[in-house]
């Protein structure tokens, strides 16, 4: 099989990255099958070791790869008393919260108190909230109709 040349606005350098990477990705019209030897190795050289990709501890993970705490740890009574919603209401509210860059991290009780004084706060999660339900009812709709949906009858 022939290799396809380079686009011509393209520097010899940017070729040989180009396909090195198809060749990484198996991409490549000559890249050589996975565990095979690359073209350019002697027949009679040891097969190469393969690549043993090791995970970083946890403890050295960035922040944005953490999994997040379980939500029901959060204690979100200060947000039930002070707005008068039940816990489940509470926790959605203290979820959406969670969304928005500016709330991030915020503590049940400073949310409370920010809700409490805003209304405008509690109407941006609310349509937080709402937005959330109509996305997952749609989901369950899709997922209905792909369940009834019947195969197309021919005559």
């Amino acid at each position: 099989m022939a290799e396809q040349a380079p686009p011509a606005d393209m520097s010899a350098d940017e070729a040989a990255l180009m396909k090195e990477i198809d060749a990484i990705l198996g991409m490549g019209a000559g890249a050589p099958a996975e565990g095979a030897a690359p073209a350019d190795m002697p027949m009679d050289a040891p097969p190469a070791e393969p690549t043993v990709v090791e995970e970083a501890p946890a403890d050295e993970m960035a922040a944005d790869e953490m999994p997040e705490a379980p939500a029901a740890a959060v204690d979100v009574s200060p947000i039930v008393e002070a707005l008068g919603v039940t816990e489940e209401r509470a926790m959605q509210l203290y979820e959406a919260s969670q969304t928005i860059p500016a709330m991030e991290g915020i503590s049940p009780e400073q949310l409370a108190m920010e809700l409490s004084a805003d209304f405008t706060k509690l109407m941006q999660l609310e349509k937080i909230i709402g937005t959330k339900a109509d996305m997952e009812a749609d989901d369950a709709m899709v997922v209905e109709g792909d369940m009834d949906a019947e195969e197309p009858k021919e005559m």
